[in-house]
C-alpha cells in the first residue's frame, strides 16, 4: 500500500489536510503510478477540504482552532416566517378553518413559525382545501 498526506497552508495555518492512498497488486504492479495515485489523492482531499475555509479567507466570520476551521459555512440565522408566507397562510387560514377557536389558535401561533413550518402548514391547508 502507497500513502501520501498533502497540507494548504494560508500564511502560517493549515488550512488543508488531504490524505490519500493506493494499493499494489499484481494487476498494478507499477510502483511510480501507485504512488502518485495516492499523491493526486492526497492533494485533491486537501484542496476539498481547503474550499471549506473560502468564507475566512473573503472576510465571512469563521474560527480558526488548531488548525481546523469551524463554522465556515453558518446557516442564515434569520429562519423566522417571510412577510409574504405570514399573510398568504394568514389568507388561507382565514379561508379554510370554520371553528373560530381552531381560527384563532392558528393565527396566534403564524408570527413564531420558521419558514420551514411555515412553509410544511402552507401546504397542510392547500391539501386540507382541496
Amino acid at each position: 500500500m502507497s500513502r501520501a498526506s498533502s497540507s494548504i497552508s494560508y500564511p502560517s495555518v493549515s488550512i488543508g489536510i488531504g490524505r490519500g492512498a493506493s494499493v499494489l497488486s499484481r494487476s498494478s504492479r507499477y510502483l511510480e503510478k501507485s504512488v502518485h495515485i495516492a499523491a493526486n489523492s492526497s492533494l485533491i482531499d486537501a484542496v476539498v477540504r481547503a474550499t471549506k475555509v473560502l468564507d475566512l479567507l473573503t472576510g465571512t466570520e469563521s474560527t480558526v482552532t488548531n488548525n481546523a476551521v469551524m463554522d465556515a459555512y453558518k446557516p442564515d440565522e434569520d429562519d423566522s416566517i417571510t412577510p409574504r408566507q405570514q399573510s398568504y397562510l394568514l389568507e388561507l387560514i382565514d379561508k379554510n378553518i370554520s371553528d373560530e377557536d381552531e381560527r384563532s389558535q392558528w393565527e396566534s401561533r403564524v408570527g413564531g413559525l420558521s419558514r420551514d413550518e411555515a412553509s410544511d402548514a402552507i401546504q397542510a391547508l392547500l391539501v386540507n382545501a382541496q
